[in-house]
């Protein structure tokens, strides 16, 4: 069966096709704690998108997104959490070889540490790619099941996380959520202050379009 193609430009304005909805939810996004509600938020937004509604959802049943959100953060925090084990602990391991090696402050030291930062920087950067994608699955799983357990089915996401259909739509989903926020930081180095402003606007596009892209690769 051909798959059906992805409407990116419906994506790109989505964010924004409710200027009331757009509003709360970037105000909501600056408040800490508060913020959990728009996650929550994301979660529906995935939910209905997977089940074909493109609209954004409406800012309804609040206390039920907070808690939602809280679990989304939960879950990417398990996620991330080996690569950062590992990071952790091969930076320690390292450290302490070095220092048996040779005395601090020496060139041969520097040179050593700076060749191991580098190995485990990039051993690092790869997992948190592996696990940031099948995160990226596991999100969407999480939100179409409404079960925390339903994002560590791992058989069942890689089933859909697998498909070169899927790591297409990601990775340009990927590229263009980097863009847009590469072009918020470019803003704040020239004012600060406008920086802010735009990065934020910047966040919740990048954050609605991303998660369009995914929840539709995904249940395509």
């Amino acid at each position: 069966m051909a798959k059906k193609k992805i409407d990116y430009q419906q994506a790109l304005v989505k964010p924004f096709s409710d200027l009331k909805k757009a509003a709360i939810g970037i105000i909501l996004s600056l408040i800490p704690i508060v913020n959990f509600i728009v996650q929550g938020y994301v979660v529906e937004m995935i939910r209905q998108t997977a089940k074909g509604k493109d609209k954004l959802p409406e800012w309804k049943n609040w206390g039920t997104k907070f808690i939602e959100g809280l679990e989304l953060l939960v879950i990417e925090f398990i996620y991330l959490l080996i690569p950062i084990v590992v990071m952790i602990l091969t930076l320690a391991k390292s450290a302490g070889t070095l220092l048996q090696l040779t005395q601090p402050n020496t060139s041969m030291y520097t040179t050593l540490l700076s060749g191991q930062f580098a190995l485990i920087t990039a051993i690092v950067g790869v997992l948190f790619v592996i696990f940031g994608y099948i995160l990226s699955g596991a999100i969407v799983n999480f939100s179409t099941h409404q079960k925390f357990g339903a994002a560590f089915r791992f058989k069942e996401i890689w089933k859909k996380v697998g498909r070169g259909f899927y790591f297409k739509h990601w990775f340009i989903a990927g590229v263009i959520y980097f863009i847009l926020g590469a072009i918020g930081n470019a803003v704040s180095t020239v004012s600060p202050m406008l920086g802010i402003i735009v990065a934020v606007i910047l966040g919740w596009e990048a954050m609605i379009f991303y998660y369009t892209i995914i929840a539709k690769a995904y249940t395509e």
